[in-house]
């Protein structure tokens, strides 16, 4: 763990958006090992996880996800027990749950294959082992 948390800067839009999209997949012990640290409960990280969650003025440019993506999986860390004390959680979490709608429909709907992919067929099956 020690010698891949070298590899996550954890300052960038990247480092920040794998964070949350890794979040669904691993525990939080483990997700924090691989990045040397909880990015949520670091106050520096505040804006960048804003601008991810589409609350601050700009998106990043780097190659992350989309807005929706990040938002949705912001708000479900924010009715997780293990993150949402975290302090970048409680305040970004509760901005969004407010404007929530079909949080269920939606949130599911991230974790669906479309049908129109690139994906090979034995990185697919490593993905189903994970749901």
């Amino acid at each position: 763990a020690h010698r891949r948390s070298k590899n996550w800067c954890g300052h960038c839009p990247k480092c920040r958006f794998v964070f949350l999209a890794l979040e669904p997949f691993t525990n939080k012990q483990r997700l924090t090992n691989i990045f040397g640290r909880d990015l949520l409960a670091d106050p520096s990280q505040r804006e960048g996880f804003a601008e991810l969650c589409g609350l601050a003025a700009t998106k990043p440019f780097e190659c992350v996800g989309e807005i929706e993506e990040s938002a949705l999986l912001m708000e479900k860390l924010f009715t997780t027990a293990a993150w949402k004390d975290d302090v970048i959680v409680q305040d970004l979490g509760q901005k969004l749950l407010q404007n929530t709608k079909n949080f269920d429909k939606r949130y599911e709907a991230l974790f669906v294959t479309k049908p129109d992919h690139r994906v090979p067929e034995k990185y697919l099956r490593i993905i189903d082992a994970c749901r």
